[in-house]
């Protein structure tokens, strides 16, 4: 029978409250097997303490006896309805359940009989930023900042409340108070360069662009940003924004010239010049054909502008452009060359030049081998199959995909990424049996290897096996979770959510599908 709820337990007698802080710090420690010792000399004195009780089942918790640890809190919360730790430990094991919700309540009780609490208003915090319920994390954070104004992270934590809750200006406005009670800090100190390029950001999103703009100047030149390269991105924006025309130019152009592989820097500087990527006008792409031939030639190791003339040009010129990009792609060994060029499928008549080329490379390849020249690598021949395996897998040739692909697995057996593209040509097909074995050799040929362990694990839950799909994901799951799917879905794995519950409703198991559908839907993205 459950105890009679009690408002208030009366205060332990001196020895037993001294045990009981005893308690705590054992806890604290994680002396689980001593607090317990400690726990049961309270209760042969003061038998109906709630808070004793409490902390002996949240302790029994952690001991791997969840019920009856569950079944103490619960007891505990009813003899001392009115102790902040009896609910504060209620939540903690909620907590532990994963069951947020009902741990944001027990929270919230806690902080009735005891608001200042800072182990409570952390816990609350966190919790709220979990379920993103900004405006009441807002409150909680302005809370601890009250208690505890000294500590900069306080402060921090409530400008990123406020960001988070859109409420950009209060940000601003703390975040400048903060700053001006600031005294020294060292150069290059990278904590405080994080904070003030968020302080940067958040006077970007107040439409503050000259302060902004002049802030990063005196932190750049104080040496207080760490980040060089994010402030060096956000410069030109800034001028950009404050219409500083070439100054933004030049600013760009330093960009490109420390990264010219970046498609971005590319991107910002043509939009700025009036210029889309996208647009089709023949004087728009006279002009960046111009200009990225020209960064092309100034950074002959970059691949970024002779990318983007392959998207904009057409014809002579775009054959004889990604026949040079292609043939050293592939003499390069890149396999992801094919994934590069494929947004260029959308044209017919890209499509039809690429497939020429790559074909007749691969004749001169086998016509060389014949011969047996030793002008190209070996590796060469098989890249250039891979490739022509993907190329045909994505225009519905199967079988001209599956038999070029067998191919090159009988001239390189140890190559992962031949099964692969096998089992995604097999799958396309129809055939996910076949696709699941082929991607279970890839995965034996490395077996630690997340990425085609994965690969695999969805195969199999394409074709049906949940099980060995589970078997295979418990690889890489924590070992002491209650099975590899309840981690996964702990760790809100939509990849995995969404394809078991397809496999389940293949299945016909409509309950458990709907499980797995509603799980995603409850994360609010």
């Amino acid at each position: 029978m459950p105890p009679k709820p009690v408002s208030k337990s009366a205060p332990l007698p001196p020895k037993e409250a001294a045990l009981f802080k005893t308690l705590l710090s054992q806890y604290e420690a994680r002396q689980l097997k001593k607090a317990i010792k400690t726990a049961d000399q309270i209760l042969k004195k003061v038998g109906n303490h709630g808070e004793t009780i409490s902390m002996k089942g949240l302790v029994l918790t952690y001991q791997g006896k969840r019920e009856e640890g569950m079944e103490l809190v619960k007891k505990g919360v009813l003899l001392d309805l009115q102790s902040h730790i009896c609910w504060h430990v209620h939540g903690l094991v909620h907590k532990q359940d994963k069951n947020y919700e009902e741990a944001l309540k027990c929270y919230a009780q806690a902080l009735k009989y005891d608001p200042g609490n800072m182990n409570i208003l952390r816990d609350t915090a966190t919790l709220q930023s979990q379920l993103r319920r900004f405006d009441h994390l807002e409150q909680t954070r302005l809370t601890i900042l009250k208690i505890r104004p000294s500590l900069k992270q306080n402060w921090v934590a409530l400008s990123v409340a406020y960001g988070l809750n859109n409420d950009w200006p209060a940000a601003q406005k703390l975040l400048e108070e903060f700053l001006s009670m600031v005294k020294e800090v060292p150069s290059f100190d990278s904590e405080f360069s994080e904070l003030l390029l968020f302080y940067l950001a958040v006077l970007e999103r107040n439409g503050e662009y000259e302060k902004a703009l002049t802030r990063l100047e005196e932190y750049t030149a104080a040496n207080k940003v760490v980040d060089q390269m994010h402030a060096a991105t956000v410069q030109p924006r800034l001028l950009q924004k404050l219409e500083r025309s070439e100054d933004a130019n030049e600013k760009y152009k330093v960009l490109i010239a420390r990264n010219p592989d970046c498609y971005d820097f590319y991107r910002a500087y043509f939009e700025h010049n009036g210029y889309s990527l996208g647009d089709t006008s023949s004087a728009s792409i006279d002009k960046l054909t111009s200009q990225l031939e020209e960064f092309s030639s100034q950074y002959p190791h970059a691949l970024a502008p002779r990318r983007i003339l392959l998207t904009i040009t057409s014809g002579d010129v775009f054959e004889k452009l990604v026949r040079q990009y292609i043939l050293r792609g592939l003499k390069k060994n890149i396999p992801s060359l094919f994934a590069d060029l494929k947004p260029l499928y959308k044209d017919e008549s890209k499509r039809s030049v690429i497939q020429s080329i790559v074909e007749q490379y691969q004749d001169e390849l086998e016509a060389a081998t014949s011969k047996k020249s030793d002008d190209e690598s070996p590796t060469t021949y098989v890249w250039t199959l891979y490739f022509l395996g993907l190329h045909y897998s994505a225009q519905g040739e199967y079988q001209r995909a599956h038999d070029i692909l067998n191919k090159a697995i009988e001239h390189t057996p140890t190559l992962p990424e031949l099964y692969t593209a096998k089992a995604r040509n097999l799958k396309r097909a129809g055939d996910y049996i076949g696709a699941a074995a082929a991607t279970d050799v890839a995965a034996e040929l490395d077996g630690q290897d997340r990425f085609l362990n994965s690969k695999a694990a969805t195969y199999r839950l394409r074709m049906g096996d949940v099980e060995g799909a589970q078997r295979l994901l418990g690889l890489f799951t924590k070992k002491d979770a209650v099975s590899p799917a309840k981690d996964l879905e702990d760790m809100q794995s939509f990849k995995f959510l969404l394809e078991d519950g397809e496999a389940r409703m293949r299945e016909n198991l409509l309950p458990m599908a709907l499980k797995r559908f509603r799980t995603i839907d409850k994360v609010k993205v």
